[in-house]
C-alpha cells in the first residue's frame, strides 16, 4: 500500500528527495515519507472499513433470507437452509443461534420432526 501511494506521489518523492540533498538535511524526505504513510494508513483504514460494512450488509441480507425461507416453510432444514442461502452448515447455524439469542425466531419441537416460528 505505501509504494502505492509513493508511487503516486512519485514527483513529490523526487522533489523531497532534491530539497534534503541541496540543504545537506533528510528533514524534507522524512516529512514526505510521514506523509505519505498516514496517507497509507487512511487508505487502509477506508478499505477496512468499506469491508467491515460489505460483511454486515451480507450477513443482514442472510438473516433476511433465512426468516423468509423460515415464513414460507417453517419444517425447512438447515441442510435445506445451506442450499437456499448458498452458506456453509456453521454459518447457517451461526445465524439460526444469533436469530435465536435476540428472539427474532423460535424452535417448536424437537430437531427432527419440529418447525421454526418466526417471532418478528
Amino acid at each position: 500500500m505505501l509504494e502505492s501511494v509513493i508511487h503516486n506521489r512519485q514527483e513529490g518523492y523526487y522533489e523531497a528527495l532534491r530539497q534534503s540533498d541541496e540543504a545537506g538535511d533528510g528533514t524534507p524526505f522524512i516529512v514526505f515519507m510521514l506523509e505519505s504513510i498516514l496517507a497509507a494508513c487512511k487508505e487502509i483504514e477506508c478499505a477496512e472499513k468499506k469491508a467491515a460494512d460489505s460483511q454486515k450488509t451480507s450477513q443482514i441480507s442472510s438473516q433476511k433470507k433465512l426468516l423468509a425461507a423460515m415464513k414460507s416453510n417453517p419444517k425447512v432444514s438447515i441442510a435445506e437452509l445451506t442450499g437456499i442461502l448458498k452458506l456453509s452448515d456453521r454459518s447457517v447455524k451461526n445465524l439460526i443461534v444469533k436469530l435465536k439469542t435476540v428472539g427474532a425466531i423460535k424452535r417448536i419441537g424437537p430437531d427432527k420432526g419440529g418447525s421454526w416460528s418466526v417471532q418478528k
